[in-house]
């Protein structure tokens, strides 16, 4: 996150679905926003997800705590880096 942030980016987005209680803590925990939601599906079946975003600022204000990313590596192409 901090080297896409570092590029300029403003916000960095995310999706989760609505029932992965777990996911929405970590990420409201990283200062994750709600941002609306988005609908997709599977087979016949609507799925909804809270989109959510964080900003600059509001990874900035996490108290100087470094975050790490492991396998980060093989992920590089699919991030343009």
């Amino acid at each position: 996150m901090t080297r896409r942030h570092a590029h300029g980016l403003p916000r960095f987005p995310a999706e989760v679905f609505q029932d992965n209680h777990a996911s929405q803590g970590v990420s409201r925990k990283l200062g994750y926003e709600h941002d609306g939601i988005s609908v997709g599906a599977s087979g016949d079946e609507a799925v909804v997800s809270d989109r959510l975003r964080l900003t600059r600022q509001k990874w900035a204000q996490r108290n100087g705590r470094a975050a790490r990313v492991d396998g980060m590596t093989a992920c590089r192409p699919m991030f343009g880096l």
